[in-house]
Protein backbone atom coordinates (compact mmCIF):
# COMPACT_ATOMS: atom_id res chain seq x y z
CA UNK A 1 0.00 0.00 0.00
CA UNK A 2 1.32 3.66 -1.21
CA UNK A 3 1.49 6.41 1.74
CA UNK A 4 -0.39 8.54 -0.55
CA UNK A 5 0.28 11.59 0.99
CA UNK A 6 3.79 11.54 1.21
CA UNK A 7 3.64 10.31 -2.09
CA UNK A 8 1.65 13.91 -3.13
CA UNK A 9 3.97 15.79 -1.74
CA UNK A 10 7.10 14.60 -3.14
CA UNK A 11 5.04 14.61 -6.50
CA UNK A 12 4.73 18.22 -6.21
CA UNK A 13 8.02 19.10 -5.32
CA UNK A 14 9.06 17.53 -7.99
CA UNK A 15 6.97 19.32 -10.40
CA UNK A 16 8.43 22.57 -8.61
CA UNK A 17 11.85 21.29 -9.49
CA UNK A 18 10.84 21.62 -12.86
CA UNK A 19 9.00 24.72 -13.12
CA UNK A 20 12.34 26.42 -11.47
CA UNK A 21 14.54 24.54 -13.48
CA UNK A 22 16.16 26.89 -16.71
CA UNK A 23 14.91 23.99 -19.12
CA UNK A 24 12.87 25.27 -22.27
CA UNK A 25 8.80 25.34 -21.72
CA UNK A 26 8.97 22.32 -24.81
CA UNK A 27 11.00 20.19 -21.91
CA UNK A 28 9.27 21.15 -18.66
CA UNK A 29 5.90 20.46 -20.15
CA UNK A 30 7.33 17.42 -21.60
CA UNK A 31 8.96 15.88 -18.14
CA UNK A 32 6.08 17.34 -16.17
CA UNK A 33 3.88 14.82 -18.46
CA UNK A 34 5.52 12.16 -18.54
CA UNK A 35 5.43 12.48 -14.76
CA UNK A 36 2.06 12.93 -14.01
CA UNK A 37 1.07 10.00 -16.71
CA UNK A 38 3.74 7.93 -14.17
CA UNK A 39 2.10 9.26 -11.13
CA UNK A 40 -1.27 8.29 -11.77
CA UNK A 41 -0.48 4.62 -13.14
CA UNK A 42 1.65 4.12 -9.85
CA UNK A 43 -0.96 5.01 -7.55
CA UNK A 44 -3.61 3.39 -9.68
CA UNK A 45 -1.78 -0.11 -9.24
CA UNK A 46 -0.89 0.82 -5.91
CA UNK A 47 2.80 0.04 -6.13
CA UNK A 48 5.90 1.84 -7.19
CA UNK A 49 6.75 2.02 -10.42
CA UNK A 50 10.30 1.72 -11.27
CA UNK A 51 10.13 4.51 -14.48
CA UNK A 52 8.78 6.90 -11.80
CA UNK A 53 11.44 6.15 -9.42
CA UNK A 54 14.12 7.17 -12.37
CA UNK A 55 12.59 10.12 -13.20
CA UNK A 56 12.45 11.66 -10.15
CA UNK A 57 15.95 10.40 -9.34
CA UNK A 58 16.58 12.45 -12.65
CA UNK A 59 14.67 15.58 -11.46
CA UNK A 60 16.25 15.61 -8.00
CA UNK A 61 20.08 14.79 -9.50
CA UNK A 62 18.98 18.19 -11.62
CA UNK A 63 18.56 19.97 -8.62
CA UNK A 64 21.65 18.48 -7.13
CA UNK A 65 23.96 19.37 -10.07
CA UNK A 66 22.56 22.74 -10.83
CA UNK A 67 24.84 24.07 -7.66
CA UNK A 68 28.04 22.68 -9.58
CA UNK A 69 27.77 24.87 -12.56
CA UNK A 70 25.89 25.49 -15.84
CA UNK A 71 24.15 22.23 -16.14
CA UNK A 72 22.99 21.33 -19.56
CA UNK A 73 20.06 18.40 -20.12
CA UNK A 74 19.68 16.35 -22.29
CA UNK A 75 15.72 16.99 -24.30
CA UNK A 76 13.92 13.77 -23.69
CA UNK A 77 11.34 15.50 -25.76
CA UNK A 78 13.62 15.16 -28.75
CA UNK A 79 14.93 11.66 -27.88
CA UNK A 80 18.69 13.14 -27.06
CA UNK A 81 20.87 10.27 -27.73
CA UNK A 82 23.09 10.70 -24.53
CA UNK A 83 23.99 11.26 -20.82
CA UNK A 84 21.20 12.82 -18.93
CA UNK A 85 23.71 15.90 -18.23
CA UNK A 86 26.42 17.95 -18.76
CA UNK A 87 28.80 20.39 -16.89
CA UNK A 88 31.50 21.32 -19.20
CA UNK A 89 33.51 18.49 -20.17
CA UNK A 90 31.73 16.06 -17.80
CA UNK A 91 28.48 14.16 -18.54
CA UNK A 92 26.77 12.75 -16.08
CA UNK A 93 24.30 9.53 -16.68
CA UNK A 94 21.70 9.16 -13.62
CA UNK A 95 21.37 5.29 -12.79
CA UNK A 96 18.05 4.36 -10.34
CA UNK A 97 18.19 0.73 -9.63
CA UNK A 98 15.38 -1.78 -10.42
CA UNK A 99 14.35 -4.15 -7.90
CA UNK A 100 15.96 -6.77 -9.78
CA UNK A 101 14.97 -9.46 -12.26
CA UNK A 102 12.28 -12.53 -10.54
CA UNK A 103 14.73 -15.53 -12.35
CA UNK A 104 15.89 -17.91 -9.57
CA UNK A 105 19.48 -17.50 -9.89
CA UNK A 106 19.10 -13.58 -9.07
CA UNK A 107 16.52 -13.88 -6.44
CA UNK A 108 18.69 -13.06 -3.49
CA UNK A 109 19.94 -9.80 -5.14
CA UNK A 110 16.12 -8.53 -5.05
CA UNK A 111 15.05 -5.35 -3.13
CA UNK A 112 11.36 -5.65 -2.57
CA UNK A 113 11.81 -8.51 -0.59
CA UNK A 114 14.03 -7.05 2.21
CA UNK A 115 11.95 -3.50 1.68
CA UNK A 116 8.80 -5.22 2.68
CA UNK A 117 10.71 -7.45 5.78
CA UNK A 118 11.92 -4.39 6.94
CA UNK A 119 15.69 -5.81 7.09
CA UNK A 120 18.09 -3.13 7.88
CA UNK A 121 21.37 -4.93 7.69
CA UNK A 122 22.99 -2.63 5.76
CA UNK A 123 25.43 -5.06 4.98
CA UNK A 124 23.30 -7.13 3.53
CA UNK A 125 21.74 -4.16 1.61
CA UNK A 126 25.51 -3.43 0.29
CA UNK A 127 25.73 -6.93 -1.06
CA UNK A 128 22.17 -6.50 -2.82
CA UNK A 129 22.69 -3.13 -3.95
CA UNK A 130 26.59 -3.71 -5.34
CA UNK A 131 25.39 -5.76 -8.42
CA UNK A 132 22.19 -4.09 -9.00
CA UNK A 133 24.23 -0.93 -9.94
CA UNK A 134 26.57 -2.71 -11.59
CA UNK A 135 24.47 -4.01 -14.19
CA UNK A 136 22.33 -0.33 -13.87
CA UNK A 137 25.58 0.75 -14.93
CA UNK A 138 26.33 -1.87 -17.39
CA UNK A 139 23.22 -1.18 -19.11
CA UNK A 140 23.98 2.42 -19.29
CA UNK A 141 27.57 2.02 -20.94
CA UNK A 142 26.30 -0.63 -23.82
CA UNK A 143 23.01 2.02 -24.61
CA UNK A 144 25.67 4.78 -25.88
Amino acid sequence: MLNRKYLNKFHLKLKNYIDNSNWNEKEKKHEKSKLNRLFREMTRKEQLDNHYISLAHEIKSYEFLKNLGKVKKAIDSKSEEGPDFTIGDYRIECVACSPGETLEFLEKYRLTDYRKSGVFDYNKKLEILLPRMTSSLNEKVNQF
